[in-house]
């Protein structure tokens, strides 16, 4: 059965993409909001964790040039899946609330963003372009 003729199919796909545009969000959104909490945990400055909000815009700045490439050596949706993969597990290790995680699981969530900010709208334009009822070309929905 195509996922198009099929509403649960639709409503899994719209659901998947409101999803994933939250998992590229949350993660550089939430960090302001606690900054002064997480700086009396790690019992430094507030200041000193402005890293913490710059790191993630740096790896967009660098990662992003190289997310075509990964496309090609890979495929669309094994890119897309080490993306996720790779927030996932940024997400993880900032959950260990010492410095050298919080930089390292930032860094690891900025270049899972760069990358998906570059695959998203080739996994969304071919779902939504003309309605949902559109057939793409190639086969990577189906």
């Amino acid at each position: 059965m195509n996922w198009r003729k099929s509403k649960i199919g639709i409503f899994a796909m719209v659901l998947v993409v409101i999803l994933v545009g939250s998992m590229m969000r949350t993660p550089i959104t939430t960090i302001p909001l606690i900054l002064g909490n997480l700086a009396q945990s790690l019992r430094v400055a507030q200041g000193s964790l402005g890293i913490l909000t710059t790191l993630p815009l740096v790896m967009f700045m660098v990662f992003s040039n190289f997310a075509s490439q990964i496309l090609k050596r890979m495929g669309f949706k094994r890119s897309l899946l080490l993306a996720l993969a790779i927030l996932v597990l940024g997400s993880a290790l900032r959950m260990v609330v010492t410095m050298p995680t919080m930089i390292g699981g930032t860094i690891l969530i900025g270049v899972a963003i760069a990358y998906l900010n570059v695959f998203m709208p080739s996994f969304v334009g071919p779902i939504f372009r003309n309605g949902l009822g559109y057939t793409p070309r190639s086969t990577l929905f189906q």
